[in-house]
């Protein structure tokens, strides 16, 4: 079955540079609109629970600590993201909060016709979850899946 070159393509932005790099390299290669998103992962607070951390601010400062931190990632994977591609690459940069999968999977809603992202992921707690199923589960579009650098 022939498959079209992608015209409009999604990159899950991760800690990693290696679906970053190929995102940019398919992107060059087929003159295609590349959105970078980047989910600023908003469940640690489920995460962490509310046992210890309830009666004192260090469950607050912890959670605060996890946002600062968040961003500085956002800022870093964007600014990789735009060193890596020439400037004749048309990028769009997303940030939204939530859950990875979650946030994902709405953008995937929007018309793209290629999702990259890491094996595994390597954002937020999906490092822990290794909900990779779930970010493939009922996708609209073709995924391509970068085994993820050292």
């Amino acid at each position: 079955m022939f498959m079209a070159a992608p015209k409009n393509i999604l990159l899950l932005l991760d800690e990693d540079s290696s679906a970053t790099a190929e995102a940019v390299r398919v992107a060059q290669q087929n003159s295609a609109q590349l959105t970078a998103l980047f989910v600023l992962d908003s469940t640690w607070n489920d995460y962490v629970g509310h046992d210890w951390l309830s009666g004192s601010g260090s469950r607050a400062d912890f959670i605060d600590y996890v946002q600062q931190q968040e961003e500085k990632s956002a800022e870093k994977a964007f600014a990789r993201l735009k060193s890596l591609a020439d400037k004749s690459l048309n990028i769009q940069c997303i940030t939204k909060v939530g859950n990875v999968v979650d946030q994902a999977h709405q953008e995937m809603q929007n018309g793209y016709d290629l999702l990259v992202a890491s094996n595994p992921l390597r954002r937020g707690l999906e490092r822990i979850r290794g909900n990779l199923a779930a970010l493939c589960e009922k996708a609209p579009c073709r995924i391509l899946l970068v085994p993820a650098g050292d």
